[in-house]
């Protein structure tokens, strides 16, 4: 009776300490395994929506590490539609995006959503470069500082991963183009970029200055990820050694995403062509019918003026780079919505031939600091520049010849 108690004794110990024995011993031989992280540059295609035209970059971070697995997407793109006051604060430049880590099947899902093919770009990194990288990653993904000042061109999901590499291996690496790009400022990539998108690039070209037409090194160009997808493998580390070790097709995609080309008809330089002419062709009929086109004077101070009072917002008030200077504030500015204001009354036709004389001199001053080559000007502008030339010109003529 005592054996058999005794055994009772010895199979219930065994039953409750064998399976916790397993566990420690497992877990002391994760622990003795050595780290073997790596890092990887994730490149997204581009989407069809405005905000996906130029692609997505994060980094990923997979192996054993600190007794672990690891497989983790490292992103500087995140942003909430829904905080307070995200449209004005988008537009005064005080956009703030976010860093976050996320597992790699969830951000692949997403992508995976929209079709579009997502390239893995392994990194030629040493084991110490490899733990300083993911150090700064998870400093930068802490809620206490993951919250970063988002800007166009130099800081944002692409930049900031750049930065990270050249914080981790404490030199700058070296970034080549393809020679064959027919691009050498940020204005001339973006038209590329956005050649489906004419009036989004309208926006653009009005929105921000004479800045991004200077010329850009190819770090700078690869704000764009689409653009540093197609470099990376020409960038080298400071031996000369390539940055990348090799490139995998994570998720295969439908090809480009992109919205297919606008119709001519449907195109910024054809309509506002039209609008010119149209324009033109009414400041012919009032002149052969010896009036002012009054109607026309004052729907032509809405159509400069509210757009001016953007253009004057974003060069003075706004964060954002690129907006100042901006040459087209002389010509479209917030002065154009006096002319509603005074074309009806005959007593204050002396000011407003003033006005249209000013605005005549301002437009002119614009054709010409763009035809010099300062600031680059959307061909679709260009009738609309003409148009308000001999609107202005006319009434100024017609005005002070009826005093």
């Amino acid at each position: 009776m005592k054996q058999l108690s005794l055994r009772f004794i010895l199979l219930t110990l065994l039953t409750v300490l064998l399976p916790t024995a397993l566990c420690i011993a497992q877990e002391n031989a994760a622990e003795s395994r050595p780290d073997s992280l790596k890092v990887s540059l994730l490149i997204c295609d581009a989407g069809p929506e405005i905000f996906e035209l130029y692609g997505h970059a994060a980094l990923r971070v997979t192996g054993q590490y600190e007794g672990r697995p690891v497989d983790e997407v490292y992103n500087y793109g995140v942003f909430d539609f829904t905080s307070p006051g995200f449209v004005y604060r988008f537009v005064k430049g005080e956009t703030d995006y976010m860093a976050q880590a996320s597992p790699t099947p969830l951000f692949l899902y997403s992508y995976a959503q929209r079709r579009s093919r997502v390239t893995l770009y392994q990194l030629n990194f040493t084991k110490q470069e490899t733990d300083s990288l993911l150090a700064i990653l998870r400093h930068d993904a802490d809620p206490r500082f993951c919250t970063y000042r988002y800007q166009y061109f130099s800081r944002n999901c692409s930049t900031r991963i750049l930065d990270d590499i050249d914080a981790a291996m404490g030199v700058t690496a070296t970034y080549s183009t393809d020679t064959t790009a027919d691009y050498h400022t940020y204005r001339q990539m973006l038209k590329q970029l956005n050649a489906g998108y004419p009036w989004y690039q309208l926006g653009i070209d009005m929105a921000l200055g004479s800045s991004i037409d200077r010329p850009i090194q190819p770090r700078e160009q690869a704000f764009a990820p689409v653009v540093l997808a197609s470099n990376i493998d020409r960038s080298r580390r400071a031996d000369g050694s390539p940055l990348v070790e090799g490139a995998e097709v994570l998720y295969p995609g439908e090809g480009d995403m992109r919205l297919p080309a606008t119709p001519w008809y449907l195109s910024p330089d054809f309509i506002l062509t039209l609008v010119g002419l149209i324009a033109v062709g009414i400041v012919y009929i009032a002149y052969r019918r010896g009036k002012s086109p009054r109607i026309l004077w004052a729907a032509w101070g809405v159509i400069c003026g509210l757009p001016g009072c953007l253009i004057w917002f974003l060069v003075f008030m706004s964060e954002h780079e690129g907006t100042s200077p901006n040459w087209l504030a002389l010509w479209l500015n917030p002065l154009w919505l006096l002319v509603p204001c005074l074309c009806w009354s005959k007593r204050l036709a002396k000011p407003l031939s003033y006005l249209f004389l000013l605005q005549a001199l301002l437009a002119l001053g614009t054709f010409i600091i763009c035809k010099c080559g300062v600031q680059t000007l959307n061909t679709a502008l260009i009738p609309m520049l003409g148009a308000t030339l001999v609107i202005t010109l006319r009434a100024y003529w017609q005005l002070t010849k009826n005093k």
